[in-house]
């Protein structure tokens, strides 16, 4: 998976708010298809969290995102807003 196109289509989405759910769902398509290949990628489960949040269905994406951070042993905060237009693919914060 390249997180950098990922990182495009999420910045786009802002950009262009007419265009906000097609290129959400595409990038939520290429997060898929990255954990299609490999399950264990800590990043595709990021984005995928992020981009459900987005999408409006929140809890979906906080339990992914809830996911990623026990996985990681992270306890503090994650907070998708910051993550999705900083471009960091890292440890959630």
């Amino acid at each position: 998976m390249s997180p950098s196109r990922i990182v495009r289509l999420l910045k786009a989405s802002r950009r262009y708010p007419s265009q906000r759910r097609g290129l959400l769902e595409r990038a939520l398509r290429l997060c898929q298809q990255a954990l299609a290949a490999n399950a264990g990628d800590r990043d595709a489960l990021l984005w995928l969290g992020i981009i459900w949040w987005q999408l409006g269905a929140i809890n979906r994406g906080r339990a992914i995102l809830n996911i990623v951070r026990v996985d990681e042993g992270d306890v503090g905060g994650c907070w998708p807003e910051e993550l999705c237009w900083s471009g960091e693919t890292g440890k959630a914060m």
